[in-house]
């Protein structure tokens, strides 16, 4: 029985029938074009409720924020303009959820203004749907009880408790990751993953010859294998001509991959290098 791969615009068949997509490629775009679909549905939702409800209650709606390698490609796939080590506007909502940025929200109950990170903001409304500062958090206690069926000793007529009851899911919210746009085209994905194919071999024979220092600044760095391997001293390895460049001046992947193109860095330089590529691609 021959079994096609699952990707809509792709007809390869598939050998294997515990296997779905034909390569990691089929895989990648599947998701990205079902995500887009259920963004839209998404934002039908939103505009169809939105009457009587907000998206955040912030003291103000935007807010400045740097641009640094970890968020710069946050940034440009919803759509802005973000150039490295640079300030950027943005709105509050388009924060990534796990961000510790400080905002100032309002309480829906007490109306008080208190400065959070954001990702705690986030964690709050997830609780009944609207944010309440710590002094108020006994109404929330008392609601979630009464919505797990514990709440028989909650006096159900209490007027702070009825205040906090109407102001339930009176938020719409959606994770800025939602909305992320495809920042690459096809044909770079498809180059950019044979080279990282080919790339594995070479890695191998390149750390049997490695000296131990940073191509880049001549630093020692073969002792920072021992740091966690997000921390942006740890060495990795980074091709001297990048893969975007090889792309956009047609250099054969095997080139590109080969042991002589070929080096390592410290992960912060690294990722300042690739962020300038998105910035190109970008133009």
């Amino acid at each position: 029985m021959n079994i096609i791969c699952k990707n809509r615009f792709c007809k390869n068949v598939i050998g294997c029938k515990n296997k779905k997509y034909c390569s990691n490629l089929c895989r990648t775009k599947e998701k990205y074009f079902r995500l887009k679909e259920l963004n839209g549905k998404e934002v039908i939702e939103i505009n169809n409720n939105i009457e009587n409800k907000t998206i955040g209650d912030f003291l103000n709606s935007k807010i400045k924020i740097n641009i640094s390698y970890r968020n710069l490609t946050h940034y440009l796939k919803l759509g802005y303009k973000a150039i490295l080590n640079n300030d950027l506007e943005i709105n509050i909502i388009d924060l990534p959820t796990s961000s510790h940025v400080k905002i100032d929200a309002i309480c829906k109950l007490c109306g008080s203004i208190n400065n959070i990170n954001y990702c705690k903001y986030i964690s709050n409304i997830n609780r009944q749907g609207f944010y309440g500062c710590r002094s108020c958090s006994r109404e929330k206690f008392r609601m979630t009880r009464i919505d797990k069926g514990f709440g028989y000793y909650i006096d159900k007529n209490d007027s702070k408790l009825k205040n906090a009851i109407s102001k339930k899911n009176s938020i719409i919210f959606s994770k800025s990751e939602n909305f992320y746009k495809e920042i690459y085209n096809e044909d770079y994905l498809k180059y950019r993953n044979e080279v990282r194919k080919l790339s594995k071999l070479s890695c191998k024979l390149f750390l049997k010859s490695w000296d131990g220092k940073d191509y880049y600044d001549n630093e020692i760095i073969s002792d920072n294998f021992n740091l966690n391997h997000n921390n942006k001293l740890y060495p990795t390895f980074d091709h001297k001509i990048s893969i975007y460049n090889g792309y956009l001046n047609k250099i054969p992947p095997n080139e590109i991959s080969d042991i002589s193109n070929l080096c390592i860095t410290k992960r912060g330089i690294n990722s300042k290098k690739r962020d300038n590529n998105y910035l190109d691609l970008e133009k």
